[in-house]
């Protein structure tokens, strides 16, 4: 059974990277990655790759990119790196034990989201 259909499909997964949004774009640690933006626009993009990855409908589209292109200009203009990353990982632990995920999912998606760092980072593609 895929993780998507284990968090309950792709309405539980969207309230998920809703939170997580909220909370990254306001993080002083990171939110200037979100400065130029719009936050509905990051959330049906963040929603679609994520319900994708966890094995359900592939909706995802980042304007043609994939993940290592996708933040491509943010490693070059901003200096996204692994600190970064680490935040992310942080708050989506967190939204997952506000949202009372089941720990054994919480780190099922935690293995998954950690299995992107290097896309994001510019180490693979």
């Amino acid at each position: 059974m895929s993780l998507h259909v284990k968090l309950g499909g792709d309405q539980p997964i969207i309230t998920l990277c809703r939170l997580v949004l909220q909370k990254a774009y306001v993080d002083p640690r990171i939110s200037k990655f979100f400065d130029d933006v719009e936050y509905e626009q990051q959330c049906t993009k963040l929603s679609n790759y994520f319900i994708m990855g966890l094995g359900g409908n592939d909706n995802y589209t980042a304007d043609g990119k994939g993940i290592f292109e996708g933040h491509r200009r943010l490693r070059e203009e901003k200096g996204l790196n692994d600190t970064h990353f680490d935040v992310i990982i942080e708050i989506i632990k967190e939204s997952l034990i506000e949202l009372e995920v089941p720990e054994d999912l919480r780190k099922e998606l935690e293995i998954v989201s950690e299995g992107h760092r290097d896309q994001v980072l510019g180490r693979s593609q």
